[in-house]
């Protein structure tokens, strides 16, 4: 497919070029409004892609002009750093086919670009061996017998069967079933990861296992023949790198998840190098960044800036920054009073001074080598 992207973020545009690329797909992008119209008259796109908070203006602005003026046949996929479900429901409202939460993850990110482009729904049940999926009724049977479940049980318990044998940290899970802008922490994930192992009698007896990866997260994965635990070598990030990897030598970088990061660019080192590193050059001043934001007379500066940062943090895999900029963006949307704006930032800098500093010894030139 031939894909239009409208994105300001110049690290967001460079992955979004590799991930299409890995699929056989291209791609046009588009920093502007403006020039994403003037892209729209000249070219023609398979499926759209659109940022919602742009310098200029913002992706309902684009949205709303595409579906004016060239109809509803282009699939277009709204990203967004907002996941509160009114946002959501403005988003699809707007012309919007679907939606991801900024940052978007690879495999997801063209996962739902194959989906959207095939126009299929989701199968209405999934079996995995003695678990019985119903994704209409939102329910879960083992061996024929239904399960009650709450709802952001069943949807904790859908994200592991979709990602069997993957190491998934409690931040990660915390993101991807509770939203970035949950009121919650990652005990919550620890508790429901519990109830799921109780209600699913999930063990080796049902052919499924969640391994707990300890100062880590968990994995869910199938068990061994012996109804033993299948032993794996990724249970820390080192174990994923080869051992001639240029990461190895600036290890450990704390409150990074670099196997996250390089998820992320498809395993390429260097560009995740280069991130890094842009990430510690433009961020490290973060609290004169936002002071000057918050001085300024147009309200929507500090949302920008706490924006950037999340967005950001989240490429490079600094998920605890990301979670703390996030409520902070939050925050400064809904112009809450300005003590509970210091409450969020000194999290915010409490976060990122331990990645900032642990990517003191990042050197860039290693990505040009």
């Amino acid at each position: 497919m031939h894909i239009g992207i409208l994105e300001d973020e110049t690290d967001q545009q460079e992955l979004y070029k590799l991930w299409l690329s890995s699929a056989q797909h291209t791609c046009s992008c588009y920093v502007s409004v403006r020039e994403f119209v003037a892209g729209l008259q000249r070219e023609r796109f398979d499926l759209l892609i659109i940022d919602w908070m742009l310098p200029e203006s913002s992706g309902e602005v684009a949205l709303k002009w595409l579906r004016e003026n060239l109809g509803w046949d282009i699939p277009v996929i709204f990203v967004t750093a907002r996941d509160a479900e009114i946002d959501i429901v403005t988003a699809l409202k707007a012309g919007a086919d679907d939606y991801l939460v900024k940052p978007p993850r690879p495999m997801e990110f063209l996962t739902r670009l194959e989906v959207l482009a095939r126009r299929i729904k989701v199968p209405p049940a999934t079996r995995y061996g003695a678990y019985e999926i119903d994704y209409d009724r939102h329910s879960i049977a083992v061996n024929g017998e239904p399960v009650e479940l709450t709802r952001k049980e069943f949807d904790l318990a859908c994200h592991l069967f979709q990602h069997p044998g993957k190491l998934l940290s409690r931040v990660n899970l915390l993101e991807q079933i509770w939203g970035l802008n949950a009121d919650v922490d990652t005990r919550t994930v620890d508790t429901h990861i519990s109830r799921l192992r109780r209600k699913l009698a999930i063990g080796p007896e049902h052919g499924w296992q969640i391994i707990s990866v300890h100062g880590w997260g968990y994995r869910f994965e199938k068990a061994g023949q012996d109804g033993t635990e299948v032993p794996t070598a990724i249970d820390k990030p080192l174990a994923t790198l080869p051992p001639a990897s240029p990461l190895r030598k600036f290890l450990p970088l704390p409150g990074i998840d670099i196997a996250d990061g390089l998820e992320r660019t498809l395993g390429n080192e260097k560009l995740y190098i280069r991130m890094l590193v842009k990430f510690r050059d433009g961020q490290r001043d973060f609290a004169e960044q936002f002071a000057a934001a918050r001085s300024d007379s147009n309200p929507e500066t500090n949302v920008r800036v706490a924006h950037d940062l999340k967005s950001n943090a989240g490429n490079i895999g600094a998920k605890g920054v990301q979670l703390a900029a996030a409520k902070l963006e939050v925050a400064c949307m809904e112009s809450v009073p300005a003590q509970q704006i210091d409450t969020l930032l000194n999290k915010v800098l409490a976060e990122l001074a331990p990645a900032i500093e642990g990517l003191a010894k990042v050197d860039a030139g290693t990505a040009t080598r």
